[in-house]
């Protein structure tokens, strides 16, 4: 769990972003910057295996100041009221939002825009990048 936090600590002081991509077509739907604050705390709990199953938050809380562009236009279409959210490059369903109710999550956060951990693939930044392998 040290090595987690030491990780993430590195990657935020690089300034690389983390990517959610959608679980069928596996397109970047959203970057690290539209989440919450807390993020890096959900991605230590969720790899820690002696925390219970009821404590671990089934979505990922995306920061109302930074959505993507793909959601903001639902929201606005919807007109800031009840809304699902659908990937913009194959329909799949991953999340919604609630602005008339705003609910309250499983780990005590308002869930007013949410996608669900099981329909979205979080990808960690990667510290070097890709490499391209040598032609020999």
């Amino acid at each position: 769990m040290k090595r987690s936090k030491e990780l993430i600590t590195k990657n935020h002081s690089q300034e690389e972003t983390s990517i959610l991509r959608c679980w069928k077509c596996r397109k970047c739907i959203a970057s690290s910057g539209c989440f919450m604050e807390y993020l890096e705390n959900q991605v230590i709990k969720d790899t820690d295996d002696s925390v219970d199953a009821q404590n671990i938050c089934h979505v990922w809380h995306m920061n109302i100041e930074a959505l993507p562009e793909w959601i903001n236009c639902l929201i606005q279409k919807a007109q800031w009221t009840v809304g699902k959210l659908n990937c913009p490059f194959c329909g799949a369903r991953l999340g919604g939002f609630n602005f008339v109710s705003t609910p309250k999550c499983s780990c005590g956060q308002l869930a007013a825009v949410h996608l669900s951990k099981s329909r979205t693939d979080y990808q960690p930044a990667q510290a070097g990048g890709l490499m391209r392998p040598s032609l020999k």
